[in-house]
């Protein structure tokens, strides 16, 4: 495990690399940023690094090879039970934190999604961040710093993950072997920064398809019927599970649609390849609709994460782009 194996993130692996190598570790760490940007890899990364036993960036000693396997003693994973972590979670890694290391000087930590965790769980963790074993490192992964409690904050060194550069990406995709330009190009505006997504969409072999069916959806809604309006509906819900993602793609349509309408350029567009059936029917849709099709959709994608009646979510989410509420 290297840190070359994680895209972008430059200044971060450098610094992580630097605390390693220079043995000035702190006992916490909190990486921070939106899903998918790499938190958890590096904070597993960075824990073999810590754990290794000739400290090299390749390396294949018995501390290496056990976290290779995911046996290794001296590594704690801490996940959500749920939708959150609670106070026993953290009291059941507490267990283990006063015992000293198997093998080296270190044992680590990772909480994941470390920004679910109660109060109480928060609260718990605040007595051994107060006072740490020389022996722990503990790694909080958050996608939103701001439910972390300032008490915690206070005791831990922050790294913010930042959206990865088109180009980081571009190279991804080509080492993908994914060289066709139009294909490339979606998948990279799609993506919009994020390579976990970028992975997710190049792994979902039905994304092609399901995207086809999503984009004939939003460019149909205007003369969509009562019968077609419930085959849409349905075909969200057979898809329940990736339905953020087939709305995301509504919102990249529309949005294609405002900029050929007000600049033409081509180059901006994430929908190129379907350029053509764009134009068959953008009269149907003026700017001032297209605007508020964008906020009906990410309207409809807020109201599904609180958990509203995804059926009638997307039912009336059509009909407000049709005009019909």
């Amino acid at each position: 495990m290297d840190f070359s194996e994680v895209v972008g993130q430059e200044s971060i692996k450098r610094a992580l690399t630097e605390a390693v190598d220079s043995k000035r570790l702190s006992h916490a760490y909190i990486f921070d940023g939106e899903k998918g940007l790499g938190k958890k890899t590096v904070a597993k990364i960075f824990a073999n690094r810590i754990l290794c036993q000739s400290n090299e960036s390749k390396c294949n000693c018995n501390s290496c090879q056990m976290m290779k396997k995911g046996v290794h003693p001296d590594f704690y994973v801490v996940a959500r039970d749920g939708n959150s972590i609670g106070v026993d979670n953290i009291r059941k890694m507490q267990a283990q934190v006063i015992i000293k290391p198997m093998y080296g000087k270190f044992k680590v930590f990772v909480v994941q999604d470390a920004d679910t965790m109660t109060t109480d769980a928060q609260n718990a963790l605040l007595k051994t961040l107060e006072e740490p074993p020389e022996h722990v490192v503990i790694i909080l992964c958050s996608n939103n710093y701001g439910m972390l409690l300032e008490t915690i904050k206070s005791r831990a060194v922050k790294y913010s993950f930042k959206r990865n550069s088109n180009d980081e990406l571009e190279e991804y995709i080509s080492k993908c072997g994914l060289l066709e330009k139009e294909n490339k190009k979606f998948l990279i505006n799609y993506a919009c920064g994020n390579i976990g997504k970028l992975i997710s969409l190049i792994e979902d072999e039905d994304l092609s398809d399901l995207r086809d069916v999503v984009i004939d959806y939003a460019l149909g809604v205007k003369r969509m019927s009562r019968l077609k309006l419930r085959s849409a509906v349905d075909f969200f819900s057979e898809n329940k599970d990736r339905v953020e993602s087939l709305l995301d793609i509504i919102m990249l349509v529309y949005r294609d649609m405002i900029i050929i309408k007000e600049t033409g350029d081509d180059t901006l567009l994430t929908n190129l390849d379907k350029r053509d059936i764009m134009l068959d029917r953008i009269d149907e849709f003026g700017n001032d609709e297209l605007l508020k099709d964008i906020d009906n959709v990410a309207e409809t994608i807020r109201y599904i994460k609180q958990n509203a009646n995804f059926s009638l979510s997307i039912e009336v989410m059509f009909l407000k782009i049709q005009g019909e509420c």
